[in-house]
């Protein structure tokens, strides 16, 4: 972990991100999307980068890293797939698919 010194503390900048993180949905997402139904896009996008800084940062290994990299991916590639897939075998799909 990287580590830096602004006088006489020492800053690490992947647990103060993950802090930063946390904090925005539990305090800000969360609440929201209890409130308004569009507020679930800041809350997966709070979960997205809580996802994309462990696997930098808490990772050392760049195979790790690429294999965690695309299995988060995976969730946002798969509907899309998915959908072209189907038009091209000739089944109509639904609106929510």
């Amino acid at each position: 972990m990287r580590t830096y010194r602004l006088g006489h503390y020492r800053i690490d900048w992947g647990l103060s991100t993950l802090l930063l993180l946390q904090a925005l949905t539990l305090f800000v997402a969360v609440p929201l999307n209890t409130q308004y139904a569009s507020a679930h896009l800041l809350l997966d996008g709070c979960r997205l980068g809580f996802a994309l800084v462990c696997v930098t940062v808490l990772t050392r290994h760049r195979l790790v890293q690429l294999l965690l990299l695309l299995s988060l991916a995976v969730p946002l590639i798969g509907p899309v797939v998915a959908r072209h897939l189907l038009l091209d075998i000739g089944i109509e799909v639904s609106a929510g698919f």
